[in-house]
This record gives C-alpha cells, sequence and structure tokens, in this order.
C-alpha cells in the first residue's frame, strides 16, 4: 500500500550554543570578508529607532564561494544557497536580540541608559513596539524572538547598571504583549559576550568572553526561559563550533 505524506517538514526550536568568544569570531572572520561582517554587523548603541533589516546575500570570501558546476555536470542549473545572518558584539549589561519572520530577520542592541527607559516607557511613544510591527507588516508575521543579556549584578556599573533588567523587563513586554514566541537567556553572569544568528539553521551562538570551560549554563544565565523545541548546548569545552 502506497502512503502519500505532506510535502512539510517538521519544525524544531532554534539551537543555542554558547561558546568561548575567540572560537566564535575565529569561525565567523573565517567565513566572511570583512564587507560581509561589516554587512551583518548591528553596532551597540544606546537605542534603536527601528528593527534592522539585514541582507540576503551576504559577500563570503572567495575561498568560501564557488558557483561553478563540476564538469561532470555540465548540463544542470545550480541555485546558490542563501541565508540571512545577524551579529552584534560587546553586550555586557545591555540586552540584544533576534527577531525572526518569515522572510527577513532583525536584531537589537539596546543599552540600559535613561533615554532607552523612556522610549521603552513611552514617554515619546512606543518607539520599540512600533518597529516590531513595522517590521512584522512589511516581512510578514514574526515567528519568534530570542532575547538574551541584562543583568541583576550592577556594582561595577553604578545607576546606568541598575537599570539593565528594567530595560530588558520592558523590551520582553513588548513581544510578550504581541503574543511573539519568546526565548529567554536573561541575568547574564560573564564579562561580556557576542551573538551570530543564521536564519537558515535557525541556530544562536552566543561567544562568551574569558571562558574556555564553562561547568554549567547556569554560570552564564541566571534565567532560562526556553521554548519546548529549543536546544541549549554548552560547546565551551569545544573548539569545533560548525
Amino acid at each position: 500500500m502506497k502512503i502519500n505524506s505532506p510535502k512539510t517538514a517538521l519544525t524544531f526550536g532554534t539551537r543555542i550554543i554558547v561558546c568561548n568568544r575567540d572560537d566564535l569570531l575565529k569561525d565567523i572572520r573565517s567565513k566572511f570578508s570583512s564587507r560581509g561582517l561589516k554587512a551583518i554587523e548591528e553596532p551597540m548603541c544606546d537605542f534603536r529607532t527601528s528593527v534592522t533589516k539585514l541582507p540576503h546575500n551576504i559577500f563570503l570570501n572567495k575561498k568560501n564561494f564557488n558557483p561553478k558546476p563540476k564538469r561532470f555536470m555540465p548540463k544542470k542549473k545550480y541555485k546558490l544557497e542563501t541565508d540571512s545572518y545577524g551579529y552584534t558584539g560587546g553586550i555586557d549589561i545591555c540586552t540584544g536580540g533576534i527577531v525572526v519572520g518569515k522572510k527577513k530577520i532583525g536584531m537589537f542592541h539596546i543599552a540600559p541608559t535613561l533615554d532607552s527607559l523612556d522610549l521603552l516607557r513611552g514617554a515619546r511613544g512606543d518607539v520599540l513596539g512600533k518597529s516590531i510591527d513595522d517590521f512584522a507588516n512589511k516581512y510578514g508575521e514574526i515567528k519568534k524572538a530570542i532575547i538574551v543579556g541584562g543583568r541583576k549584578w550592577y556594582d561595577y556599573w553604578g545607576a546606568r547598571g541598575s537599570e539593565s533588567m528594567n530595560v530588558n523587563a520592558l523590551i520582553r513586554k513588548r513581544f510578550y504583549d504581541r503574543g511573539i514566541s519568546t526565548t529567554i537567556l536573561s541575568d547574564f553572569k560573564k564579562a561580556e559576550m557576542d551573538l551570530f544568528y543564521s536564519r537558515k539553521k535557525d541556530r544562536l551562538e552566543i561567544g562568551v568572553l574569558n571562558s574556555s570551560s564553562i561547568p554549567k549554563i547556569s554560570d552564564v544565565f541566571g534565567e532560562i526561559a526556553l521554548k519546548p523545541n529549543d536546544e541549549l548546548i554548552n560547546m565551551t569545552h569545544n573548539s569545533s563550533l560548525w
């Protein structure tokens, strides 16, 4: 008996890998030209008035980019696989994250300043909420968001650091209010981290500074709220990320 199955792929959650930042940067730089890396990078800023629209086509290093078909397949047509990437670095008491839409991804990196708090509280309008809605209207339904960062311990940063979790909570609220599935990795306990995301692989790599070996993920994040199909992996003891 022949069984006809629907031609739909299973959908899994995000694969989240915590790794050493030096290893992550080494892998990124081996795969992207400086121009390509600059094109996908979201810099640290006090506030973004729009969710960044990252490019779909990235300039790869020539050594990793060869569109010519093999000689023994001269008649076939070839389509280069494309991906959307996002990268941001230097997160300490900031909150960073990824917005995953049907066609595009966005990235944010928001510092805990009084200006950011005013904007997030709506004192000058719901700036982040508007940017999320604009992104959804332009690129289709937002499938999920991943929010990373925020720190409860703030003595070193003084008053500015004391607002870290308040900013983090207000960012979350913008996504929760819209019913967007949200993964949380918060209360960051280390010195600094970088984020690198691949839409095609639905993989987020979190490179942690000075982390040659971390026994437990709870040593990095005090609060973890994953979605049922998310996968969280500790690879600080292994330099092979790819």
